[in-house]
């Protein structure tokens, strides 16, 4: 169930997801904003891999539950008397895109009190029964507080629940010097796929980091390895060079595909200006088949 909140003050709501009350551990997901929330969109799209959604969500979120549930590792300690059997345990999570899971800092702390605060605020009447909710499909149940009668107001809208994208816009690509140097570059026909994975390994830095490898592929579908990156690098002029690359040994390619719609807005005038056809496609058939086969190799032999 999602929960919408709008804070004072703030030009974007918070989205909170409650989930897990089918199997005894608890979960409060909380997206700060609409990219955010977005971020949770694409995890559940069929766009990217199962290796990769957790890689590309950004979030805060807290468990609960029944301690034993949390997992195998954790009931093998409880067994072996190596810890307290506590049946109630809760933990505090941070996910970012490019870093490692990480415990929560003071801010994160403050503002997830600040969200706790509303959300108990308003759904406590829930829990003793003064106020029912009953919706039909494809409802919306709004409870919001009016300030000026001093209390909480309810009622049921008719629209449907609209999930918010963030607005992508297309960036204007301006090294004339490249355009030149591959604009006349003779056209191959191939249709090549091009796309960054992260790789589960660390990166130590004060907020630990994924390495992120980028690849592409060739017209028969070989798949290239181009450079080992982290979010900290220049994705746009890592595209822009890998796309370089690939013209000056290949030719040009009648058609790119890439997964995200921001690498998409990255290439779009780039593209435009050399005459290649751009694809924003869900599946990368070569890459993810490739990387599915070698996942745990890649993120053995890589070097960063």
């Amino acid at each position: 169930d999602f929960i919408k909140i709008m804070m004072p003050n703030a030009k974007e709501p918070i989205y909170c997801n409650i989930v897990g009350h089918h199997i005894g551990v608890y979960s409060i997901e909380i997206y700060n904003g609409i990219s955010e929330f977005d971020s949770y969109l694409e995890m559940h799209s069929d766009a990217f891999p199962e290796h990769q959604k957790n890689r590309f969500i950004s979030n805060l979120f807290c468990t609960f539950g029944d301690a034993e549930k949390f997992n195998e590792n954790r009931k093998k300690l409880i067994h072996n008397k190596k810890v307290p059997e506590i049946m109630d345990e809760i933990k505090f999570v941070k996910n970012e895109i490019g870093y490692l899971q990480r415990g929560i800092n003071e801010a994160e702390t403050a503002f997830l009190i600040e969200v706790f605060e509303q959300i108990v605020a308003a759904t406590k009447k829930f829990k003793y029964k003064k106020t029912k909710i009953h919706c039909e499909d494809g409802e919306v149940f709004l409870y919001e507080y009016n300030n000026k009668k001093s209390k909480w107001d309810n009622k049921i809208l008719q629209d449907k629940f609209i999930y918010p994208r963030p607005e992508c816009k297309k960036l204007i690509f301006n090294d004339d010097n490249m355009i030149n140097e591959l604009k006349n570059i003779e056209c191959n026909n191939e249709e090549i796929e091009m796309d960054g994975v992260y790789i589960n390994k660390e990166v130590k830095e004060l907020k630990p980091l994924l390495p992120k490898i980028m690849l592409y592929t060739n017209g028969d579908n070989t798949v290239k390895h181009y450079c080992t990156g982290t979010v900290k690098d220049d994705e746009k002029k890592e595209y822009y060079s890998m796309l370089r690359k690939y013209i000056k040994e290949h030719g040009k390619p009648k058609t790119i595909c890439v997964r995200e719609d921001r690498i998409f807005h990255f290439l779009l005038d780039m593209c435009e200006k050399l005459d290649i056809n751009l694809k924003w496609w869900g599946e990368l058939y070569a890459i993810d088949n490739y990387v599915d086969e070698i996942y745990d190799d890649i993120c053995m032999n890589i070097k960063y």
